[in-house]
């Protein structure tokens, strides 16, 4: 399945919240409704490193994405273009 045909995150997710995570990094949580639609997100690509990265201005090597099953939770990580502090 590709993210054309999924719904939009909007929908498959309860909470999506930023935080700072240090002056030099931002940190994304996205609280899916269940594990299976987090799966299904994954799984279509939707927190591709490349993708991140574009959106966000950096290397898609800089960019974490941290798969949470047991809570239906995916954290993202990426670095903030500008220090904060």
């Amino acid at each position: 399945m590709t993210l054309r045909n999924m719904p939009t995150l909007r929908d498959l997710a309860s909470t999506i919240r930023s935080k700072n995570a240090g002056p030099s990094t931002l940190t994304l949580d996205v609280f899916f409704h269940d594990a299976v639609l987090m799966q299904r997100w994954l799984g279509a690509g939707g927190f591709a490193p490349d993708r991140l990265g574009s959106l966000y201005g950096c290397a898609p090597s800089d960019v974490r994405v941290m798969p949470m099953p047991a809570l239906a939770v995916v954290k993202i990580s990426v670095p903030r273009r500008v220090v904060a502090g």
